[in-house]
C-alpha cells in the first residue's frame, strides 16, 4: 500500500496507522500502552461497590442531562432529543 497515503511521515509509527503486525520489527512501531494494571486512577479500589454504583449513576446523569454539545446546537442530548420530539 505504498504510496497510497501520501508521504512518509518522519519519526515513529503508531501502530494504528496501519502497519501490519509482521512489519513491526525495526521500523519503531509504537503499540499501545498494555502496561500492568488498571488504566484508572481515583484510587477505585478503595470504594465500596454502593459508592461506584452511585457515583456511575451521578456521571451518567451528567451526562445526559448537564453536557452540552455544540453538535447539538449547544444543548444536552435530553434537551436536544426533546426539542426535537423524540423519545428521552
Amino acid at each position: 500500500m505504498a504510496g497510497t497515503d501520501g508521504p512518509a511521515r518522519p519519526g515513529p509509527v503508531h501502530e494504528r496507522e496501519g502497519v501490519q503486525p509482521r512489519q513491526r520489527r525495526g521500523r519503531g512501531v509504537l503499540r499501545p500502552y498494555e502496561g500492568p494494571g488498571p488504566c484508572i486512577s481515583g484510587h477505585w479500589e478503595e470504594r465500596t461497590c454502593e459508592e461506584v454504583i452511585d457515583l456511575a449513576g451521578e456521571y451518567i446523569h451528567w451526562y445526559n442531562h448537564s453536557r452540552i454539545k455544540q453538535s447539538l446546537g449547544w444543548k444536552s442530548p435530553v434537551e436536544y432529543r426533546t426539542s426535537q420530539g423524540l423519545a428521552v
